[in-house]
């Protein structure tokens, strides 16, 4: 079974480091496992990928002029890791400050089977959080959840965590339908695969939480809010326009048949 992991980076050239060496070790131990950070930076952070390219070989940099968001690059790195890899393969992605360890992603990659994606959880029973998400933050978190359980239907405790893992049928089969670029782009996936009724378990891992980097901010948050309403909406359109050409079409059929 082949993996790839997708790292997608703006900016890290202060903590990447940490990511690259974690994983760069996991891609000497599985070979058939490769790492494909997608770059949209500014910074140093292409010549450190590079770097580490030369020492772990599995370990590649893609990179995206232009800021389109960690959900366009998250995409930009499936499309690539999608166009060699068999129906079973395992295509995840993962943060660039490593707070979600290749250890914890090993254990996602472990609890695949039977399922179709396995998502991080930081909120589920036997999670584990090493240090604080500082309150605003954590709130931030949690109303958001409420949003996406309200507005979709979804059970999940924890979508927004920066770890998960998919089976590359599952991806292929939705990714022409994920239109958020930003940070929502996990709810746009998760609910997309549900519709396409895929089997998708929350797992708890252990979440290291990183302070020396960049976070999400007040005004990114409500672009989330507004972000998933807008998809929302146009999903629920979507949905109606189908329905009622299904309608449509049960009704030709009912007539074809009492004319013939």
């Amino acid at each position: 079974m082949g993996v790839s992991v997708i790292i997608p980076a703006y900016n890290e050239g202060k903590r990447i480091a940490d990511t690259l060496e974690d994983y760069g070790k996991l891609t000497d131990r599985m070979k058939d496992l490769r790492v494909i950070v997608v770059s949209e930076s500014s910074d140093d952070t292409d010549r450190i990928v590079v770097g580490y390219s030369k020492r772990h070989p599995r370990i590649s940099l893609l990179h995206s002029s232009g800021r389109k968001g960690k959900g366009a690059a998250v995409m930009i790195g499936f499309e690539k890791a999608l166009r060699h890899a068999k129906e079973n393969d395992v295509v995840g992605f993962v943060d660039a400050d490593d707070s979600v360890t290749s250890e914890q992603f090993l254990r996602l990659l472990d609890s695949i089977d039977g399922y179709d994606c396995i998502i991080g959880s930081r909120y589920v029973e036997g999670s584990v959080m090493v240090g604080r998400l500082g309150s605003r933050r954590h709130i931030a978190s949690r109303m958001y959840n409420l949003l996406v359980k309200t507005l979709f239907g979804m059970r999940y405790e924890d979508t927004q965590c920066g770890a998960k893992v998919f089976r590359a049928a599952a991806l292929r089969g939705i990714r022409r339908h994920v239109s958020v670029s930003g940070l929502g782009f996990d709810v746009n996936m998760l609910y997309e695969l549900e519709l396409d009724g895929k089997r998708i378990k929350e797992y708890p891992i252990k979440y290291i939480v990183k302070n020396n980097g960049t976070s999400v901010t007040a005004s990114q948050v409500v672009g989330m809010f507004f972000s998933a309403l807008k998809y929302r909406i146009a999903k629920g359109g979507a949905q109606r326009k189908r329905k009622k050409e299904e309608r449509r079409k049960i009704n030709d059929d009912l007539f074809r048949h009492t004319q013939s």
